[in-house]
């Protein structure tokens, strides 16, 4: 906004060269800018969210050019700010305000491990995926054994997000098995994902049965087939039930995923209707096989019962007798 000069001598409060999106590095002391110009000189006042800051360990306001300074910059310091400007004189008045939107950057940062160990199996695709977060946006790379993955490649496919990068590979051969690292970088710094892929089988099929119902709820029971002596890493985690109307094809399948231990329910089943079922078991590896078909008919809509209109008019028929041997007796 230009400056202007009033009828009253007084300039028009502007904000010229201000930023209205402005970043600071996390750690160090911040600089809001707001470049107030008008004539005489305006106060200014400064608002984080909504609430009022004043001169403070936390925050200072530069006597001569307004801008805010923030000590020891951290994350829960990004938000809204807004710069009002205030000009009194014995002629006029004026107010006005500039909103500013602050983004406090910091390097990546990982979310959950940042070491890695899973399984896969040679001739299974496989996902690996590493999540992190940081102000600029993260770049992604994967590597392995220190080479460079590029993407599109024959056997790997890369899908990467704001936050997430997700490494789609086809297991061909052994050579695929070992050390994978997500690097995700910004020009603050680097962070990196190891992950360790190894060899391991996907789970045998489940058993599956259907062992009861209620009000549109199907009950399964869904065990695993395991041996004992398999390695922890490798043990199910969980399943995954398909199922279909047997009017239907398997493209058509409705799934859903459960963690070992259940229950095991299927929810808003239609009534008086032929279904078929399969499971597969998941682990480390991946899902394994499905189960066999298991054919189900869901119960009939169960009514409550309803009173006749005719045994209705017979017991309000009797009222009036009753009442009538009430008073006789009297």
């Amino acid at each position: 906004m230009s400056l202007i000069l009033s009828r009253a001598g007084v300039r028009s409060v502007s904000f010229s060269d201000t930023p209205s999106v402005q970043h600071a590095p996390e750690g160090d002391t911040g600089v809001v800018l707001c470049n107030v110009k008008s004539d005489p000189k305006a106060v200014v006042n400064w608002y984080f969210e909504g609430t009022k800051l004043s001169n403070d360990k936390k925050y200072s306001i530069h006597p001569d050019n307004h801008s805010l300074k923030i000590h020891d910059l951290t994350r829960n310091d990004a938000g809204e700010y807004k710069c009002k400007a205030f000009i009194f004189t014995h002629l006029s008045s004026q107010i006005k305000d500039f909103d500013i939107k602050l983004h406090v950057q910091y390097v990546p940062e990982i979310i959950g491990e940042q070491k890695i160990s899973t399984y896969a199996s040679v001739g299974a695709k496989k996902n690996l995926t590493c999540t992190v977060t940081g102000d600029p946006i993260p770049i992604f790379q994967w590597l392995h054994d220190e080479m460079i993955i590029h993407n599109n490649t024959k056997n790997f496919v890369i899908y990467s997000t704001e936050n997430t990068s997700v490494l789609q590979m086809h297991i061909d051969d052994e050579d695929r098995f070992g050390e994978y690292i997500c690097r995700a970088s910004n020009p603050l710094g680097e962070k990196e994902v190891v992950i360790e892929l190894k060899e391991g089988d996907t789970p045998s099929p489940p058993e599956l049965a259907v062992i009861g119902e209620e009000q549109g709820v199907v009950k399964l029971s869904i065990k695993a087939n395991e041996d004992d002596d398999i390695e922890d890493e490798l043990r199910v985690v969980g399943f995954k039930v398909e199922y279909i109307l047997a009017s239907e094809s398997w493209n058509s399948a409705v799934s859903q995923e459960f963690k070992i231990g259940g229950p095991y329910e299927l929810k808003n089943m239609s009534f008086n209707t032929d279904y078929i079922f399969r499971a597969a078991a998941h682990n480390a590896a991946g899902y394994g096989n499905y189960s066999g078909l298991v054919e189900y008919k869901t119960l009939r809509l169960q009514t409550a019962s309803v009173i006749s209109s005719s045994s209705t008019m017979l017991t309000l028929s009797s009222v009036p007798l009753v009442s009538m041997l009430f008073f006789v007796l009297l």
